[in-house]
Order: structure tokens, then sequence, then C-alpha cells
């Protein structure tokens, strides 16, 4: 699949990915430098997660949150 018909491009970042920031209020410029870096990494290993593996969860509503909760919890394990 062309990498710019791929449904996951830069303008559906813009529309989907507010509603899964980890961004938070702060008056901290590092601070917030670092959220929105773990936001575009976390969202790029999405799209590369979807691209190597198409099928994975296919059906399932919100794949991108499920695949955050399991990149959440494979970050933390010791």
């Amino acid at each position: 699949q062309e990498c710019g018909t791929h449904e996951y491009t830069a303008q559906g970042w813009e529309n989907l990915w507010p509603a899964y920031s980890c961004k938070r209020r702060t008056l901290r410029w590092p601070l917030a430098i670092l959220f929105t870096i773990l936001d575009i990494m976390a969202y790029n290993a999405f799209v590369t997660w979807m691209a190597l593996n198409p099928e994975w969860k296919r059906g399932k509503l919100q794949r991108i949150s499920l695949f955050l909760e399991e990149l959440g919890k494979t970050l933390v394990k010791p």
C-alpha cells in the first residue's frame, strides 16, 4: 500500500491524536516539549506497527487505543 494512501497520514494525526495525547498543562517548557515528543513518538510507532502488521486486531474499533495501552504496559515492564 502506498504511503500517501495510508489511512494514518499527517492530516489524520492532527484530527485523531488530541484524544490520545499525553500532554498536560504545564508552565515548564522542557516538560511541554517532552510531552510533544512522546506524542509524536507514540503515533509514529503506531503507524509503523500498522504498516508492518496490517492484520493486527482487524475489525476492532479504536485500534490506536489498544495499541497505546499495550505500548504503555510494555514500556513499564521491568
